[in-house]
């Protein structure tokens, strides 16, 4: 999954680079999608739902 975010986040800054600026933040705007999905995936527990046992006190 987070070989999707870097391959994401390579595609806009080589599109930026080559003036591309609206396909470029599309690509940005799909890399966070994708970070954000993927920390909800990381925090879900079938026992708990999503908790972060970090954060308790």
């Amino acid at each position: 999954m987070m070989l999707l975010l870097f391959f994401l986040m390579m595609l806009a800054l080589g599109f930026n680079w080559f003036g591309y600026r609206t396909l470029s933040l599309a690509f940005v705007t799909s890399c966070l999608v994708v970070a954000i999905k993927e920390f909800l995936w990381e925090i879900h527990s079938a026992d708990y739902g999503y908790s972060m046992p970090w954060l308790q006190l």
